[in-house]
This record gives structure tokens, C-alpha cells and sequence, in this order.
């Protein structure tokens, strides 16, 4: 195998190890915070996340916020390194860059507006669903195809 295809395995299997326990993290965090709230009759934890019993709600939505920046973070440096480093387009990588921070932003204003009350439910909605589509390889699984559509471009 060459070293670009093991670099490909690699993060296939990165992506693929982060996304499983930031969905297993998440969901137990929002099981307890819901117990918490008692919206449900038991948190029901895996058994490796019942230490999440012993933090207070405020922790627990503290620590929604720390792993949702973290996991926007670690998405964006995969994304970074698969488009420089294994696809060589450092051009695509600085776009990415930008639609990246713009995706980011425009959540937290969706964010900021829902606190305004008017159609509060929707408006976090939307910005939740910006921020998932951050923390997951959706962006950079974008950018993939434009680049073999930008090579095609280029070639005829």
C-alpha cells in the first residue's frame, strides 16, 4: 500500500472512531440532562458514562458547549489535513477555511437570534443543524468532488 492510501485508512478510521463516541458522548449527556430535568423516568447511561450522574445540570450543558467547539475543531483539522495534505489543493483547503468559519458564524447569529423569542424552537433548530453538519465530515465531503470537478474543468 502506498502511503497516501494508508494516510486515506487512516482517516477513514479517525472520522469514524471520533463520530461514533461523539454521538455515544451526546447522547448519553442529553439522557441525563433530560433525567435531570425529569422529561424521562430514568437516564439510562451506558455503563462507562454513569460518572456523568454525578454532575449538575449546568455542567453538563457546560460540557455540551466545550464538546460541541471540540468536535467542530477536530472536523475542521481533518478536513484541513485531507484537502493539503492527501489531496495536495491548498486552495480548496483556504475555501474550506472560509465556508467553514461563515457556517460557524452564521449558527451562533441563528443562535443569538433565538434567544430574541420570536420563533425561538426554529431558530435553534436551525443553528443545532449547522453545528451538527460541522461536527461530521459533511464539509470536507463537499469539497472532495468539487476538486475532481475543478480538475475536470481544467483539463477540458
Amino acid at each position: 500500500m502506498t502511503r497516501r492510501t494508508l494516510s486515506i485508512l487512516f482517516i477513514l478510521l479517525l472520522v469514524i472512531l471520533i463520530g461514533s463516541f461523539r454521538e455515544i458522548l451526546f447522547v448519553n449527556l442529553n439522557q441525563q440532562i433530560s433525567f435531570i430535568q425529569g422529561d424521562i423516568p430514568d437516564n439510562g447511561l451506558l455503563d462507562y458514562m454513569h460518572f456523568l450522574e454525578h454532575l449538575d445540570l449546568q455542567t453538563l450543558i457546560l460540557l455540551k458547549w466545550v464538546f460541541t467547539l471540540l468536535y467542530c475543531a477536530l472536523f475542521w483539522i481533518i478536513g484541513k489535513y485531507i484537502l493539503n495534505k492527501i489531496l495536495n489543493w491548498n486552495e480548496g483547503s483556504n475555501w474550506y477555511t472560509i465556508v467553514y468559519v461563515s457556517i460557524f458564524i452564521l449558527a451562533g447569529i441563528l443562535f443569538c437570534l433565538g434567544h430574541l423569542e420570536f420563533e425561538k424552537e426554529n431558530f435553534f433548530r436551525l443553528s443545532r443543524l449547522f453545528m451538527g453538519a460541522l461536527q461530521s465530515p459533511i464539509p470536507v465531503l463537499i469539497f472532495v468532488p468539487l476538486l475532481f470537478l475543478k480538475k475536470r474543468l481544467e483539463t477540458d
